[in-house]
């Protein structure tokens, strides 16, 4: 027999359900069966084509020579891309078979729809693995890269954010060790790199953390220190005010009352506006005065997930209204410890500006609330914060707004005192907490306030609890 029997074994194994290759000692196909569709090929277009060329090039020569090191039985797991390009984990065996004088080889795999105990264990680290070549194309990434970056797929370091890829692209190039990224929304990744060889060539292993919840610390103890001062200054300034601008309104009274014994209407009307805008900076300066001292604070023990759930109550109109769905999601104990009075203003003040950002889009309008597990623990008595993001699929803040928004008389509202989030982290100071904002244009905010879970009782900062 000079030939294989071609037409006989194809009748044959089209039967079977696994895929079937039959490739001669050039590596050349010279048969497929029909089960071969599940990735895409027609059996006939793979006939004389290069079997090698269906593996991913950096694993081509180890399959190679895996082969040609024919041990049976020859079993092992790799990768073969689908008619479209995608990689697809596959279980492969060969056996050797002899037609005549010629030899040849049958090539079996199945696919492998679920990961090996290794890869599930690698998918469970809360850190994204990585690993490149030097240009940049990913042989390997786990599932927290795909969560981090809402990728599906990624062949390339270029499918990545752009201030990703270039940064990687940059540390591969000049052999950084280390760095971190800052990514639209307010998000923060760092990365370690390392370099290694395999089989001649050379590798680097990329771990990617979310650092977001640490550079959030970092900036929380810079702004609370600002904050003090703030106090100070805003205390000093009301008292400075106050007096001149009493004597203001004083004068401005009774210039009305000469007026209105001269008939002066239309200067009248002049002198009643300036009195209301003096009243309005009155009123400013007292709610600035009244918040800004220090308040008795009574911490205790309390679910907020009950407390959301009222001031969501207290709020169902305001939803119905404006065509908003609201929603709480508890993946954690929900029992803090903070002033709970003090607290309902701080969620209160979120959720309405949440409502306040979404009268101004059209299309989807829903407020999420989450209770979980952070990563960021507290740097006086070590215990992990408790997370409340306040989620809202609103018109998004400006990225150059992002870091005045906690500052005082800072407001894109035309209406608005610019107050309000000033003394939403001043009171989250006071509870021991921290708060964050995330956000990007037309796709939302996301508000986290970290509090101490019922465990930090009795702890460092809370000892008399």
């Amino acid at each position: 027999m000079k030939e294989f029997p071609v037409n006989f074994y194809k009748q044959l194994l089209n039967i079977v359900d696994e895929i079937v290759l039959v490739f001669d000692a050039k590596y050349n196909i010279q048969l497929v069966n029909k089960p071969i569709e599940k990735l895409g090929y027609e059996p006939d277009s793979l006939v004389g084509k290069p079997l090698l060329k269906m593996f991913p090039a950096h694993s081509r020569l180890p399959v190679k020579k895996k082969i040609e090191e024919f041990k049976h039985p020859l079993v092992f797991r790799t990768k073969v891309a689908n008619a479209d390009g995608v990689s697809v984990v596959v279980e492969v065996s060969v056996n050797k078979l002899k037609s005549g004088e010629r030899h040849f080889f049958i090539m079996t795999f199945n696919t492998v729809n679920n990961k090996s105990f290794g890869e599930k264990a690698i998918d469970l680290i809360k850190s994204g693995i990585l690993i490149v070549d030097r240009t940049g194309r990913v042989f390997y990434n786990n599932a927290y890269v795909n969560n981090l970056f809402a990728k599906r797929s990624i062949y390339h370091i270029n499918n990545l954010p752009q201030k990703v890829a270039i940064g990687l692209s940059n540390a591969i190039e000049n052999d950084l060790s280390t760095g971190e990224f800052e990514l639209n929304g307010g998000r923060f990744v760092g990365f370690d790199l390392e370099k290694y060889k395999d089989n001649g060539k050379t590798f680097y292993l990329i771990d990617l953390k979310d650092i977001t919840e640490k550079k959030l610390m970092e900036r929380a103890m810079k702004t609370f220190d600002k904050i003090s001062s703030l106090d100070s200054l805003a205390t000093g300034l009301a008292h400075e005010i106050k007096n001149p601008l009493a004597g203001m309104r004083l004068m401005a009274q009774r210039l009305d009352k000469e007026l209105e014994k001269n008939g002066d209407e239309r200067n009248r009307e002049y002198i009643k506006r300036i009195i209301k805008q003096i009243d309005r900076i009155d009123h400013l300066i007292r709610t600035l005065f009244s918040q800004v001292k220090q308040h008795t604070i009574d911490f205790e023990v309390f679910d907020v997930s009950k407390l959301i759930e009222e001031i969501a109550a207290f709020n169902e109109n305001e939803f119905v209204k404006n065509g908003i769905f609201f929603r709480l999601k508890v993946k954690t104990e929900p029992q803090v410890i903070a002033d709970q009075n003090q607290m309902n203003n701080v969620f209160s003040n979120l959720i309405l500006n949440a409502i306040d950002a979404l009268k101004q889009v059209k299309g989807e309008r829903k407020i999420e609330v989450v209770i979980r597990d952070s990563n960021l623990t507290c740097p006086i008595c070590g215990t992990r914060y408790t997370a409340i993001d306040i989620i809202d699929t609103g018109k998004g803040i400006k990225k150059e707004h992002l870091s005045k928004l906690f500052y005082p008389f800072f407001t894109t509202k035309p209406e608005g005192t610019g107050l309000g989030l000033f003394l939403v982290q001043k009171l989250i100071k006071e509870n021991k907490g921290l708060i964050n904002v995330e956000s990007e244009l037309g796709k939302g905010t996301v508000f986290t306030v970290y509090l101490h879970p019922k465990d930090a009782k009795n702890k460092g900062c809370f000892p008399k609890l």
